[in-house]
């Protein structure tokens, strides 16, 4: 699937058993910080943590010849997260 690997963390707000259990499940990509990916969100790609941006949408756009600055604009992202979606792509061959 992914060169990197997936690591599942608890739900943030600690609810009881039961809502977990509705919750999906989402998992952080190891050795990223600000990528997740949750099988209910996006049909299960990585994505921005906190927003549906996937890395293939950010791969895609770059494959257009969408410049960083234009990236970072259209999807209101700061250069640590468009840094680390280059990184995972670059690791994972999603270059269109």
């Amino acid at each position: 699937m992914w060169a990197t690997r997936v690591s599942f963390r608890p739900d943030r707000d600690g609810g009881d058993s039961r809502q977990k259990e509705e919750r999906s499940h989402m998992a952080k990509i190891e050795g990223f910080k600000f990528l997740v990916v949750d099988k209910d969100t996006c049909h299960g790609a990585v994505r921005i943590d906190g927003t549906r941006t996937t890395a293939w949408m950010i791969a895609q756009d770059l494959a257009n010849g969408s410049s960083k600055e234009s990236l970072k604009e259209a999807y209101a992202i700061n250069d640590d997260v468009l840094n680390e979606v280059f990184h995972f792509i670059r690791l994972n061959h999603l270059e269109g």
